[in-house]
């Protein structure tokens, strides 16, 4: 049931290996975020996407820089952290799944994936170093099968959202 596409770009083996990966990391119970929003999304997803534009404080971004010791690659892992950390303050959840952009595609041409689904399991005994590690572990897994698509992998788990208000990730 694949298309041609896919068995074009990446082999039948490359993508049942990445297939068991991903219905292994997402598989049981995802919970609904509850988080608060202050509107509804759209009726069709993707449509009338809007983007929000902020600024970090120098002394703020200077730290960030300093703590990451310049790199985009730990920048990015920091601020998927620490968005990983605030959903799951503000939603009251342990089990957190937020669709990443991919942060550096391998290949030119046909993109299979534009997101991953990076699952991060917190609980109180964490220290944020610990949360850190844990999301760049998680983040270098998903880069490393992002080749099967998201949109399957909805498909088997049964969960596309559109029966339940749930999707796969609300953020």
């Amino acid at each position: 049931m694949q298309t041609t596409i896919f068995k074009n770009i990446v082999p039948d083996e490359t993508l049942d290996k990445e297939k068991k990966y991903w219905l292994q990391r997402l598989s049981g119970d995802l919970e609904k975020s509850n988080f608060p929003y202050d509107q509804t999304g759209p009726a069709v997803p993707g449509s009338d996407r809007v983007g929000l534009a902020f600024q970090v404080p120098g002394p703020l971004f200077s730290g960030m820089l300093r703590l990451t010791n310049s790199s985009e690659n730990n920048l990015y892992i920091l601020l998927l952290s620490c968005l990983t950390l605030l959903l799951g303050k503000y939603s009251g959840n342990t089990d957190i799944i937020v669709l990443a952009p991919i942060y550096k595609q391998r290949r030119e041409g046909e993109f299979i994936n534009s997101v991953l689904a990076i699952r991060t399991r917190l609980n109180r005994d964490l220290t944020v170093k610990e949360i850190l590690l844990q999301v760049k572990q998680t983040l270098a897994d998903a880069n490393k099968h992002l080749n099967y698509p998201m949109e399957r992998i909805l498909y088997h788990l049964k969960t596309t959202g559109r029966e339940t208000g749930f999707t796969l990730s609300e953020t």
